[in-house]
């Protein structure tokens, strides 16, 4: 669906997303984390990559774990921090050999606390870096987002797109689930921060 909605506006795109462990990754194999491949650890925090064709351009599993991601696997990082390549909209009607792509590297949420992470992807080609996150609206959580991104961009010289989670699951705006506190709903900032 993402990717002939893609297609038919001819943008390209990356969208978090909970991915299902593959039935391969389930059997009775220790995998790189130390997991035994049981169910009650079945998922990955990922994201997908679509090119501006509506094809996928690849996929991202998070490498660091959060007070969230307990029932997440982690990803590999010998796989996780080589830079995608996205194709763009070819807006000004060139030959298809002109076609418009840039070098993207991908995290998820607190894969941007680490700074070997951001600076990897760089080092690998990435000519921008890209984070749909789901920090909180804690201290701690916006403090991230005022000082640790922009710092990212900074630091590898690269610009930063981020987009953030609204809300918890299921609730609507000031409400909370049971046991929740108010506070613990999502920022919803985005922002793209330039590479000075």
């Amino acid at each position: 669906i993402v990717g002939n909605i893609c297609a038919d506006l001819n943008v390209a795109c990356i969208l978090g997303y909970a991915e299902s462990i593959h039935k391969s990754e389930l059997v009775n194999t220790k995998n790189h984390d130390g997991d035994n491949g049981d169910e009650s650890n079945n998922r990955y925090n990922s994201i997908a990559a679509f090119h501006a064709d509506g094809s996928r351009a690849g996929n991202y599993r998070s490498v660091t774990a959060t007070d969230m991601d307990n029932n997440y696997k982690k990803g590999s990082p010998f796989v996780e921090f080589i830079p995608l390549t996205m194709h763009l909209p070819n807006r000004a009607n060139l030959p298809s050999q002109h076609e418009r792509e840039i070098k993207v590297g991908m995290m998820c949420g607190n894969d941007i606390m680490n700074p070997e992470h951001s600076r990897h992807l760089v080092r690998n080609g990435a000519q921008a870096l890209f984070a749909p996150c789901a920090f909180r609206n804690t201290e701690n959580d916006r403090n991230v987002l005022k000082y640790v991104i922009p710092t990212r961009a900074m630091e590898n010289h690269v610009p930063f797109i981020f987009a953030n989670m609204m809300q918890s699951a299921g609730t609507t705006s000031g409400a909370t689930k049971e046991g929740q506190a108010a506070d613990d709903n999502f920022i919803g900032s985005s922002a793209i921060i330039s590479k000075q």
